[in-house]
């Protein structure tokens, strides 16, 4: 039993014997020092080298009074010798109280299927808000006065559990949390609850536990701007267009759609983000019939449309639509630009940022615009290159 174990603790540590001359209250007894042994029959004392033994009588002196049911003079020379025994009780065991965190953290997180954080909290303070008491009382009581002393745990445990949002893992043992958690679709509060578990000093008394918050976090979440590649509106296959094969329009300018929006409020975390799109109007004419400009080479009257021949209208079509895709390519750019651009801490910060875009994409695009226009870009490299005499008849000469 662990009230045994104290006993003979105090045993190892206490004992008092009157070999010299200090006197309490008109006796003489000498405390015995640490490393003097205690005498075999020196009763168990909870005080250690604090207690006095009062009452214990002076030997040396034969008319010394004393109550012969707690003392006796025995060896020789005389020794005062107790005939009494020290018993112990617990009163109270002791309690502790975790003292949870006040203060919330917060963070602003982007949603996406799949997406994930993690955090690290560590456990909050605690206090022991009952120690535990032991009295001690002689046998036969009227051997001396009763004593109490306080305990309070021999070690202190720990674990946590995560509350208000998907944790792996859940739960786990230490003053650390360490953890990955899903992020949730909408705003969230996560707690990581910190349990405090005392093992008291002595057996006879049971565990102590409670339970608080180590760490409180206000979630916010935004969402990625929206991804759209831009298109071609084509190819429109139009009856004639003179002397032209085909075409395409590019409208110009191009527009610039860009708004900041706050997307985590104040006071937690005010974070702005630049949404919107770059776009243009592109439209591809593929042209089927060329129109005869010469007398003479048709049976019909000049400025009559002649139908194409198919391969070559397929040819046509592959070249309007590189014209098509350059363009194409610098509004995507622009747009994934937009989508992985991260989040701003300012208004201000989110419309210099939008402002430093559009500039770019404006050299960006009249740049490859001229490019196209001159098919020097690296989609005409290779492509074959129509030409036709006045009578209609389309051939390929050379390559780009």
């Amino acid at each position: 039993m662990r009230g045994h174990r104290a006993s003979a603790r105090l045993r190892r540590f206490a004992g008092l014997l009157c070999f010299g001359s200090l006197t309490w209250l008109g006796i003489t007894a000498r405390l015995v020092s640490a490393e003097e042994p205690a005498p075999e029959n020196a009763p168990a004392t909870p005080w250690n080298q604090d207690w006095t033994w009062e009452g214990a009588p002076d030997c040396e002196d034969p008319h010394a009074e004393y109550d012969p049911d707690c003392w006796a003079c025995e060896g020789s020379p005389p020794v005062p010798v107790p005939r009494f025994s020290w018993t112990s009780a617990v009163e109270q065991c002791p309690e502790l109280k975790v003292l949870p965190v006040t203060n919330r953290s917060c963070v602003c997180l982007k949603y996406e299927p799949g997406a994930t954080a993690s955090m690290t909290a560590y456990r909050p303070g605690y206090q022991m808000t009952k120690p535990g008491k032991r009295k001690w009382m002689t046998d036969p009581p009227e051997c001396g006065e009763e004593r109490e002393e306080e305990f309070g745990f021999a070690e202190i445990g720990w674990s946590w559990s995560v509350e208000g949002v998907t944790a792996r893992p859940e739960s786990g043992g230490g003053e650390i949390a360490e953890f990955e958690y899903d992020i949730p679709e909408e705003p969230f509060t996560l707690v990581v609850n910190f349990t405090a578990t005392g093992k008291p000093d002595e057996e006879q008394c049971d565990e102590s536990s409670d339970t608080g918050a180590g760490a409180v976090v206000d979630g916010q979440v935004y969402r990625a701007v929206e991804f759209q590649s831009a298109w071609c509106d084509g190819p429109r296959y139009e009856p004639c267009g003179g002397d032209s094969h085909g075409e395409t329009f590019v409208g110009d300018p191009p527009s610039c759609n860009l708004s900041c929006v706050r997307v985590c409020s104040a006071p937690c975390e005010e974070k702005w983000q630049l949404q919107g799109r770059f776009d243009a109007e592109i439209v591809v004419n593929v042209y089927t019939s060329l129109l005869i400009t010469r007398p003479g080479c048709t049976t019909g009257p000049p400025f009559e449309c002649v139908a194409r021949d198919p391969a070559f209208i397929a040819l046509t079509e592959q070249h309007e639509m590189v014209h098509c895709e350059d363009m194409r390519a610098v509004l995507d750019e622009f747009n994934l630009r937009i989508a992985q651009m991260g989040l701003h801490d300012s208004e201000e910060a989110c419309r210099s940022a939008g402002a430093a875009l559009i500039r770019e994409f404006v050299v960006e695009w009249r740049r490859v615009r001229r490019e196209s226009k001159d098919h020097q870009t690296p989609g005409f490299r290779g492509l074959p290159r129509l030409d036709a005499d006045d009578c209609g008849n389309e051939y390929v000469e050379g390559a780009y």
